[in-house]
């Protein structure tokens, strides 16, 4: 392979940068325009990135709805179940879409946690459950 000319990979990445950007009444759109997902150059139709946003927003309601259908009925007013659950619930009303980010971000971390403490069951290390944690 000679050293002075470019290589296919690089010819598509050239022509990828200088390649004009698409309108709007193209049927695929950049799925990063509404700042959604973090990967550059990922094109998909209007109809699914629609149905994305539905599903999402469908799922983050019946979460939430689940959450209060499941919360303790005599807490008192300063039980933290009720206060989560309250904020919530606030949440959703004000801004259905932070909530439904927010939930996402709290997914990611349950699933990194049980992944971890998978780990560290395969390791054979004794899992403390049902302990506070000290914050450092």
């Amino acid at each position: 392979m000679n050293d002075s000319a470019p290589s296919p990979l690089a010819q598509l990445n050239h022509y990828i940068a200088h390649h004009p950007k698409r309108n709007s009444s193209d049927p695929l759109q950049e799925y990063n325009s509404d700042g959604m997902d973090g990967t550059d150059g990922v094109f998909e139709m209007r109809s699914v990135r629609r149905f994305r946003a539905v599903w999402a927003r469908i799922t983050a309601e019946n979460q939430v709805s689940q959450a209060l259908a499941c919360g303790p009925t005599n807490a008192g007013p300063l039980n933290s179940h009720m206060l989560v659950l309250r904020c919530l619930k606030l949440m959703q009303s004000l801004s259905p879409e932070y909530l439904r980010r927010f939930l996402s971000h709290i997914e990611a971390l349950l699933w990194l946690e049980q992944a971890n403490q998978a780990n560290q069951a395969t390791q054979g290390k004794s899992l403390r459950r049902g302990k506070g944690r000290k914050c450092s």
